[in-house]
Formats: C-alpha cells, structure tokens, sequence
C-alpha cells in the first residue's frame, strides 16, 4: 500500500502540472499494485481530461463495482457519459449523485446541461434552480434564466431574475440578455430595453440581442432603430430565416411593404418557424399587397387552427375585420384580446389602411390608452 501511494503522489504531481501521459503511467502503477477505488478515480479523470472517454468511463465503471458509494464516482461516470453524448444514460448517473448531499450541487448543474442538451429546456431549468438553492454561483444564475427563455417560462425567468441579481458577484452580459428577452416575451418593454441595450454593448455580434432589440423599438413604434438592429443582425447572421421573416414584417409597417412571397419561401426552408403568428403575419402581408382573399385568407385559416388566440392572429383576424368594413366595437374587441395576450406593435394601427381609418373611434382610443407601452 505505501508503494501505491507513492505511485499515486507522484501521478498527482505530473497531473497537477498537466503532464496527463506521465501523470496515467503512475496511477497505472497504483492500479496495477492495489485496485483501490482512489486509484482508479483519479487515472479516471485523468483519462477525462486526456480526452480517452472509453478508458474513463471504464475505470468508473470499475470503481463504481469495486465502491458504489465513492463519492462523485457517479458524477464523473456521468460526465464521460455526457461528453461522449448520450445523455439519457448520464442523467441515471447524476440522479445518483443527487442523492449524496456533498456531492449534489454539481450533479443538478451537470443535469441540467445534459437536459439542455436534449432540448429538455423545462427541465434543464429546474435543475440550475436546484443547484442554485444549494449553492448560488452567477454561472448558473444565467444557465437557469437561459433555460427559463428557451422553455418559454418567461414570467419565471423575471421572477428569478429578479431574486439572482441581489446575490450577484458580476453580471454576466448573458445573465442581463436573457433578463431582457424574458421581459420583452411578458410585455415589459421599458426593461427589455434597459437590459438589452446593455447587453449588447458586451455581446455586439449576439443575434438574438440585436434581433430582439429590433423587436422592442418596434412595438415601442421607433421605427429606425428598429430596422437599425434588424439590419445589424442580418450582418451577423446573413442566412438566419428568422431574421429574413422578420424583415419583412417590419416592412408590413411601411407604405411600401415588402413582397410577402420572400417571407412565404423563408417559411418553407425552416418549417420549425411556421408558427401562428409567423403565418398570420404572412396572411397579413398578402392581404396588405393586394393579393386576392382566397390566398390570404387560406394562409390565415392555417395560422388560426395552429393558435387561434395568438396576439398577432387575433391582430390580423381585426384587420380582415375592418378590410370586410365591420363594426367598430367588434373590432375593437378583438384588438383588445390580440393586446391583452401581448400584442404592442400599435405601429399597425396608423399603418394598416383599414384600421387606420377608425383610429380616432373612442373604443380604438381607449384601447391603445390601455396597452400601449411606449
């Protein structure tokens, strides 16, 4: 046992100074003298950190049959798993893990990378709060709100963001953008655009910081700045569809507006993006450009059976209202659902030729006191 240690001191010696190769021959040798779990542990993170994941993994495996309480064993297991990509069998290790109390908050940050990874945002995002509540690190402050905005768990994401912030060392740019995206996503403009603005002068090639930033001065009806950062994240991402179909809704606002055909093949290329208020949008720009009822209208009856009371469905659904020349009130009524489910871009209502015409009606007026969030 002493000649085991020894070979291990000295394996700990060229570890610490990175030399992996030489730092595996002497734990190799304590292998080869005792087998003992310590052993294997750490010729196991040397293989890690060497790149071998099969030897790691196989010496964690080891261990694990030799000592199935070591701690972190799991852990480490788990993470060779991740690493290799398959993360289902991984998370078997971390849920492990979680059960050691010492060891638990690394396991529940490391499932919650592993759930992200598997689109499992919702998840991923109760697993950084977890480890969070055991023990707070500004990294994993905005790993939980990143999670929170990808699982569309905005109104969390504030609330979290709000209880973070005072236990900061440094915010991160990220931990700010992912504040202003779920902001703008609960209708706090006035925020998103604290946040962003700020975010963006640490993240200035970020898309979704200018892209989103275009969508805030948009639905605070300044214009300029909002096809400024839309330009600004086309040059970061020339060929993201996203940015194109946005694009040309922000054209929609203007007296010329864009073919919306361009939108139509944008749509085609990422179906993922052929969401109810992507495809109401469409129907929109059809309806505007002089395209006939049948098309637009065929488009729209597709956007309503996705999501029939999505903001921008219910929008557009009151300005083929007043194209059809109904009544005031009617359509002011389903304006107000369209606002109060979060539709701020009120650009549209002097914009859009039909409903530019009772903008002055008292039951328009009144909405837009109501709403607006300039």
């Amino acid at each position: 046992m002493d000649r085991s240690k020894t070979y291990l001191n000295k394996g700990d010696l060229f570890n610490h100074s990175s030399t992996l190769d030489s730092a595996i021959f002497y734990y190799s040798k304590a292998v080869d003298l005792s087998q003992t779990p310590l052993s294997y542990f750490k010729r196991g993170q040397a293989y890690y950190d060497k790149g071998d994941l099969r030897s790691s993994l196989n010496d964690y495996n080891r261990l694990i049959q030799i000592d199935s309480l070591f701690s972190k064993a799991y852990y480490w297991r788990g993470m060779n798993k991740a690493a290799a990509g398959n993360h289902e069998s991984a998370l078997n290790d971390f849920k492990i893990q979680m059960k050691q109390p010492s060891d638990a908050w690394e396991a529940y940050v490391a499932a919650g990378k592993s759930e992200s990874a598997l689109f499992h945002h919702q998840k991923a995002s109760g697993y950084f709060e977890q480890a969070n509540l055991l023990h707070f690190t500004d990294s994993v402050a905005s790993m939980t709100l990143k999670a929170c905005y990808e699982a569309q768990q905005f109104k969390k994401g504030v609330q979290l963001a709000k209880e973070y912030k005072a236990k900061l060392r440094s915010e991160s740019p990220y931990f700010v953008k992912y504040t202003g995206l779920c902001e703008y996503e609960t209708g706090a403009s006035k925020d998103a655009e604290a946040n962003l603005s700020e975010a963006i002068k640490a993240l200035p090639s970020d898309f979704e910081t200018s892209f989103y930033l275009s969508k805030v001065y948009l639905s605070k009806e300044q214009f300029e700045k909002a096809k400024k950062y839309a330009d600004k994240a086309t040059m970061i991402c020339n060929s993201c569809t996203e940015i194109d179909i946005w694009n040309a809704i922000l054209s929609f606002a203007t007296t010329v507006p864009e073919d919306p055909h361009n939108m139509e093949e944008e749509l085609k290329k990422d179906t993922s993006l052929m969401t109810a208020s992507n495809l109401a949008w469409l129907a929109y720009g059809l309806m505007i450009t002089g395209n006939s009822s049948s098309t637009y209208k065929s488009v729209f009856d597709n956007a309503s059976q996705k999501k029939a009371n999505d903001e921008i469905v219910l929008f557009v659904k009151a300005c083929i209202m007043a194209e059809q020349g109904l009544g005031t009130e009617e359509i002011a009524g389903t304006l107000s659902k369209a606002c109060a489910n979060g539709f701020s871009y009120f650009t549209f209502l002097d914009t859009d030729q039909s409903l530019s015409k009772i903008k002055d009606e008292a039951a328009i007026r009144a909405l837009r006191q109501r709403y607006s969030r300039k």
